[in-house]
């Protein structure tokens, strides 16, 4: 090992040490019914998890200009290391400055994630995070796994966020085992916990479910939680908050009115599907199924550039409202329930497949419990945690799945896209748990 190689070693677990003493000091991780220890025994897993990413991707995946694990990463050393020769430089793309002109080419043609053919209008979501790689770059000087605890740590502090609002959903819920449910599903935890955009995403989605719940306390500050943390969302993942914006305005609405959550969510999603169908008569770029259309054409050609070797057919996008409408199941059935076992190709598929398995054994739970209102388990009888957060949660994986199972065509790529409602439905479980454990204790007079 060289010395360079023992110092960034050296540094990393400086990093690590301070990121587990500041969850054993700082109030923000002190949730009641949740202990230090377990946040802190979760975030050093999460650190094994992000070495595990970085391992699989500088050893199994020899090209490193293609991984996401690294792209980030070094485009952010290639601009701050400018910072000392030409700062302006590092300023300019920092805050998004004349990026344009004809002297910054030579840092452009550097660079392999800045920018990106695939926006469609869209806004490019690859300078947020590596502007985040930029400002950790200022104190990891080039240590990488510095960059994996932080982010590993921004995770964490969504999952707890996440705890927060949900551990409410239901009267006596185990932050416990919520925590546990969000924290340890294999993809969520695989995933988040690398130099990746997941990590990222997960710390604003918990800014945005504890913005939520914020919202229904009085003050100004609480409002502006939730609209920073959207905001931010709409830099990181845009197709995630869209999806997730009509299942969190019908949460609100019910909330707020009492109205019947099985009009208010299909109601309300109909008038976001109709809304995003007609978005191009108000937005040159807003057209629903072109941009969908084009996502699954640049798919299949990236996906033939760089061989990749789990691409399955999906069918073409319906250019007409209702057509794609009528679409739906399939593009919802391909995004929540594929890899399945016949798709097995190693063992890499194995936990993408148990999961597919999971999610199809949940679904049937969520619409039992939503038609009967109730289930029988032996003598444990199951009332749902709250049937505005089940509509939620159906009602963002549905939005999320048409999307992705219409422009997802690669089985390996589709894992990583459904973390996001993932990470809902494993907190789902850890609610549903948390009742079912209190029914058994209310039945058993404890």
């Amino acid at each position: 090992m060289t010395g360079a190689g023992l110092i960034e070693i050296v540094w990393s677990l400086v990093f690590l040490a301070s990121a587990v003493l500041l969850i054993r000091k700082w109030s923000f991780f002190r949730v009641e019914g949740l202990s230090t220890r377990t946040i802190s025994g979760i975030f050093l897993l999460k650190i094994l998890a992000g070495i595990a990413v970085w391992a699989i991707y500088t050893w199994h995946y020899e090209y490193r200009a293609a991984s996401d694990a690294y792209g980030y990463f070094d485009d952010a050393m290639i601009l701050n290391s400018y910072l000392l020769e030409q700062p302006s430089v590092w300023f300019r793309f920092m805050f998004g400055i004349n990026l344009h002109a004809e002297d910054l080419k030579p840092v452009f043609e550097r660079m392999v994630r800045w920018t990106s053919s695939y926006t469609y209008g869209i806004a490019n979501d690859n300078p947020t995070v590596i502007r985040l790689n930029m400002i950790i770059g200022l104190f990891s000087f080039g240590a990488y796994h510095v960059h994996t605890v932080v982010h590993a740590f921004l995770s964490l502090m969504g999952l707890t966020w996440l705890t927060r609002m949900l551990k409410d959903v239901r009267i006596g819920s185990s932050s416990a085992m919520v925590f546990l449910s969000l924290s340890l599903f294999p993809s969520v935890l695989f995933w988040s916990s690398g130099v990746l955009k997941e990590a990222v995403l997960l710390f604003v989605f918990g800014g945005i479910f504890y913005g939520m719940k914020a919202w229904f306390y009085p003050g100004y500050q609480n409002r502006l939680w939730l609209i920073l943390f959207t905001l931010l969302g709409f830099y990181i993942k845009p197709y995630v908050v869209i999806s997730l914006l009509p299942a969190l305005l019908a949460y609100m609405m019910v909330k707020q009115t009492n109205w019947k959550p099985w009009i208010v969510f299909p109601a309300v999603l109909l008038a976001f599907y109709a809304l995003a169908s007609s978005a191009h008569l108000f937005f040159p770029a807003g057209n629903l199924q072109y941009i969908l259309s084009k996502k699954q054409t640049d798919f299949y050609n990236v996906a033939a550039m760089n061989d990749a070797g789990s691409v399955v057919d999906i069918s073409p996008i319906e250019e007409s409202t209702l057509g794609f409408l009528l679409d739906a199941p399939e593009r919802v059935w391909f995004a929540c329930f594929r890899p399945l076992p016949p798709d097995y190709a190693g063992l890499f598929y194995l936990v993408p497949i148990g999961e597919s398995l999971l999610a199809l054994g949940l679904s049937l739970l969520m619409f039992i419990v939503l038609a009967r209102g109730r289930l029988a388990l032996g003598s444990i009888e199951y009332r749902t945690p709250e049937a505005s957060f089940t509509w939620l949660v159906i009602s963002f994986v549905l939005t999320l799945a048409m999307i992705i199972g219409s422009c997802v065509p690669v089985l390996g790529a589709l894992v990583r896209y459904k973390i996001p409602f993932l990470l809902l439905l494993s907190g789902w479980i850890g609610v549903s748990i948390s009742a079912l454990a209190r029914t058994e204790q209310f039945k058993s007079g404890e």
